[in-house]
């Protein structure tokens, strides 16, 4: 009878080895099936990052966005327009002096250099500029405002526009950069007239807005 009993103490238990190696591969299978879950919504994640970055880049130009990646550069983009004679830039000027310019006479071709009828310093940074063409009871008011303040204006008489249209060159549609050792020139306006000749059907004058940005005393 004490042989049988020592026997059966003696025997070894097979039952609790099975049951830790059960609980053991039950944990690797919940461990691999949460890395699996992380690495797929982070994957997805990824697409629908690119899919949006690829949206960004088609809707930007659009937007009309001002974007500047070499900051010793002027950069310049024009507003979307409110009304047919609305005019407004978003402009970054570099470190350095620079002049706000506008001529109001003496306007010649887009290229040929003309005399500023007034001049404002301008600050180096990002700006909000703004065209306004305003009639008056002793004639027109063309100022130029600087993040909704006017910082540059010019009275002219009545006679001075008696056109019946205009010329304009006032791109950048899209943001632009430009080298700083020439004048940024942001619109260009000549006033024109019907002539009398049927040949003829617009007249150049001298004058107009023009305005634009360039190095201090040039």
């Amino acid at each position: 009878m004490s042989e049988s009993v020592t026997e059966a103490q003696d025997a070894p238990v097979e039952s609790m080895p099975r049951k830790r190696r059960s609980v053991f591969n039950l944990q690797n299978m919940l461990l691999l099936v949460a890395a699996i879950g992380v690495w797929t919504s982070w994957w997805f994640k990824q697409q629908d990052i690119a899919r949006l970055k690829a949206r960004i880049a088609v809707m930007r130009p659009i937007a009309r966005e001002l974007e500047v990646d070499d900051p010793k550069k002027f950069a310049v983009v024009q507003l979307d327009a409110h009304w047919s004679d609305d005019h407004q830039w978003d402009v970054h000027v570099p470190d350095g002096k620079f002049d706000l310019c506008i001529a109001t006479r003496g306007i010649k071709e887009a290229n040929v250099p003309i005399k500023a009828t007034a001049r404002v310093s301008i600050p180096p940074g990002r700006h909000r500029l703004s065209l306004d063409q305003v009639e008056t009871d002793k004639g027109w008011r063309v100022s130029v405002r600087q993040d909704g303040n006017e910082i540059l204006g010019v009275d002219e008489p009545k006679e001075w526009r008696t056109s019946t249209g205009s010329s304009t060159v006032s791109g950048y549609a899209k943001s632009t950069q430009l080298p700083t050792e020439k004048p940024m020139m942001l619109m260009h306006r000549r006033f024109t007239k019907t002539g009398a000749n049927r040949n003829v059907w617009n007249i150049q004058l001298e004058e107009g807005v023009v305005l634009w940005i360039v190095p201090e005393g040039q």
